[in-house]
C-alpha cells in the first residue's frame, strides 16, 4: 500500500499522484481549494473521496482523503477528532469508526488568555482539520493541525494536539486498532 500526505497551496500536479499507481492521497489545504480539487479528483466508481472544510473561515483550512478503490477501500470515515462533529449529517451508530470518543474532562486542557479551558470540543474541531478513515486493518488520521500564529492561539493549538493524542490513545488501548497518523502537524523540534 502506497500512500502520500502533502500541504497544498494549489493543485496544478495533483492529478498524476493517482494515476501513477498511489494508493492513498493525504491532502491539507492552506487556503480553500475544494472547488478546484473536485474537477481536478473526481469521486467516481475507482476512487472514493472524504473532505472537511472549516465551518465558517472560508479559505482557511481543509483537509482532504483520496484513496483507490482497487488498492484500499474505505469502509467508514469521520471529520473532526471528538466524534461530535460532521459537516453533513449525524452518524448512526454503525457509520462511527469508535465506540469511545474523548471527552473533554480526558485532557488537562490549557487555559486561554482569559483564564478558561474549553468546556466542549467544538471550537477544536470546527476548522475543518481532521479526518478519521477506517480500512479494516488499521484506521488513518489525516490531521492539519493548527500552527502558532500568537501567544493568544497557543492555547488552541496546544489542546487540539491533546485531543488528537487522547483519540489516537483511545483508538489503540481502548479499541486496539493499528493507527497511522499523517499530515502536517505543524510542530518542530526546536524553536526557529
Amino acid at each position: 500500500l502506497s500512500y502520500l500526505s502533502m500541504t497544498l497551496g494549489g493543485v496544478r500536479r495533483l492529478r498524476g499522484y493517482l494515476q501513477h499507481g498511489l494508493g492513498i492521497l493525504f491532502l491539507a489545504f492552506s487556503q480553500r481549494l475544494e472547488q478546484r480539487i473536485k474537477p481536478i479528483l473526481p469521486n467516481s466508481r475507482f476512487l472514493t473521496s472524504f473532505f472537511s472544510f472549516p465551518l465558517t473561515k472560508g479559505g482557511y483550512s481543509g483537509v482532504a482523503v483520496y484513496a483507490k478503490n482497487s488498492t484500499a477501500l474505505p469502509r467508514k470515515a469521520e471529520e473532526g477528532l471528538s466524534g461530535k462533529f460532521q459537516s453533513t449529517s449525524k452518524l448512526a451508530p454503525n457509520e462511527r469508526i469508535s465506540t469511545s470518543y474523548p471527552d473533554v474532562d480526558d485532557i488537562e486542557a490549557f487555559p486561554d488568555e482569559e483564564g478558561s479551558t474549553p468546556s466542549t470540543f467544538d471550537a477544536l474541531d470546527s476548522e475543518g482539520r481532521a479526518l478519521i478513515v477506517d480500512f479494516g486493518l488499521f484506521v488513518l488520521i489525516n490531521v492539519y493541525c493548527p500552527n502558532e500564529t500568537s501567544d493568544a492561539r497557543l492555547p488552541f493549538k496546544m489542546n487540539y494536539h491533546l485531543l488528537l493524542q487522547e483519540r489516537i490513545r483511545k483508538l489503540v488501548e481502548e479499541e486496539h486498532r493499528e493507527v497511522i497518523l499523517l499530515g502536517d502537524l505543524n510542530i518542530c523540534a526546536t524553536p526557529l
